[in-house]
């Protein structure tokens, strides 16, 4: 596995990806990681903790560890994955059997 397609599946785990049945969703990882950040937040290069990156938002003074679109995409997760089990279930129907009579 190469260094990008790691650092995707290692956030997928952080956004609580579930392997294998969320493989589908990998590209949702992806693009959290590609993500911008909202306004007033930046990544800062923390000096205590040898170089680890935060976020900081300079309106609220608030920093976090976790990328501030976190939420919003294991949020997207959960509905991809509630589709998922409403498109299973419509296929797991039994057909209507067309042509029989009642008695």
């Amino acid at each position: 596995m190469d260094l990008r397609t790691e650092a995707i599946h290692n956030h997928a785990k952080e956004l609580g990806f579930k392997f294998p049945e969320d493989q589908e969703f990998i590209w949702l990882a992806e693009e959290s990681l590609e993500a911008e950040l909202p306004e007033h937040w930046q990544q800062v290069v923390s000096e205590e903790a040898s170089g680890s990156l935060f976020f900081y938002n300079s309106d609220t003074d608030v920093s976090q560890w976790a990328h501030p679109m976190d939420e919003e995409y294991r949020a997207r997760l959960k509905e991809l994955r509630a589709q998922r089990a409403k498109k299973k279930r419509k296929s797991k129907k039994l057909p209507v059997l067309v042509g029989l009579s009642q008695q």
